[in-house]
């Protein structure tokens, strides 16, 4: 073989391989493992999610390599969360002296760090306790959903077929409306905002270096780490407790004090209970929750004032 037949197979070889390279920002040709029909469904819907996330400036590249792995994929149930109105949360669990118990032993055996938080922010060491308790149980249920996939899929919301099957959910709850079909859309597209906004968020985590989100496990809300932050909560509240120049909300000492900035900064003042409500309502939106909160509070001050 000549010289020149030589040079033109490894320039061949050359060409092939950029094309390779640049074939994921050419097309939206996403993979699920061994499943083409999922492939399919991936590619479709979450086609759009990725147009909304270039077009907010998010760089191609970083979009494709996410979609493309193999743990992201479509999840209908995330899709229609929080489209059809919610019932009362249950969190009866609470308002028991058992779990009092198990909240007084966390303080105790972590007290140091929580006394340091709490003169950091003003926010007493049993509420950051009980949060952390009723969010994850000090770290026992962190939630097994890809978040990735989680947002991905709440992106879809306003598609056809979820729509047609939040309306059917609502209507065999009995929650009738006149106007059902535009009280499902007007609920969707929010969700679909919100989950925008959340990849946004998790992109520039991922721009900054925080840590790989591709490995993000957490709640099918979105939320993760010990005090169930979302990915914009993390940006605007994470907090490095421990002084290792990282925030890890897997990590007990910076979850602690994550959740005093979070209160803080949402208007938690020192002695003022009205601000107890509201910043806690900002943590989570739910009536129950705050009240459960308070609850469990009065409880330890009650029995730490005997």
């Amino acid at each position: 073989m000549n010289i020149d037949k030589i040079k033109q197979i490894l320039f061949n070889y050359r060409i092939v391989f950029i094309v390779a390279l640049l074939f994921p920002l050419l097309n939206y040709n996403i993979s699920v493992v061994n499943d083409w029909k999922k492939k399919e469904v991936k590619f479709r819907l979450f086609k759009r999610v990725a147009d909304s996330l270039i077009k907010y400036g998010v760089d191609s590249y970083s979009v494709f390599s996410l979609v493309n792995d193999k743990r992201t994929h479509y999840n209908e149930r995330f899709a229609r969360i929080n489209i059809s109105p919610q019932v009362n949360l249950d969190f009866s669990e609470v308002y028991s002296q058992q779990t009092i118990k198990i909240i007084q032993k966390f303080i105790e055996n972590n007290f140091e760090i929580l006394i340091k938080a709490e003169t950091t922010f003003g926010v007493p060491k049993e509420i950051i306790s009980i949060i952390l308790w009723v969010e994850t149980k000090f770290g026992k249920v962190l939630g097994k959903n890809h978040i990735p996939s989680v947002l991905f899929s709440m992106a879809t919301s306003t598609e056809t077929s979820i729509l047609a099957q939040s309306v059917d959910t609502i209507n065999n709850r009995n929650w009738k409306t006149d106007t059902l079909y535009e009280v499902t859309l007007q609920r969707a597209k929010k969700k679909e905002e919100f989950a925008i906004k959340e990849l946004l968020a998790l992109f520039e985590i991922q721009k900054k270096g925080f840590f790989e989100i591709r490995d993000l496990y957490g709640s099918y809300s979105g939320a993760f780490g010990l005090p169930q932050f979302l990915p914009s909560s993390y940006l605007q509240y994470g907090f490095d407790g421990n002084k290792d120049g990282k925030i890890d909300l897997f990590n007990l000492e910076d979850a602690i004090f994550s959740i005093g900035n979070f209160l803080k900064k949402n208007g938690f003042i020192p002695n003022d209970t009205n601000s107890y409500y509201t910043s806690l309502f900002k943590y989570n939106r739910s009536r129950q929750y705050v009240q459960a909160i308070l609850w469990a509070y009065n409880e330890l001050i009650r029995k730490k004032a005997k």
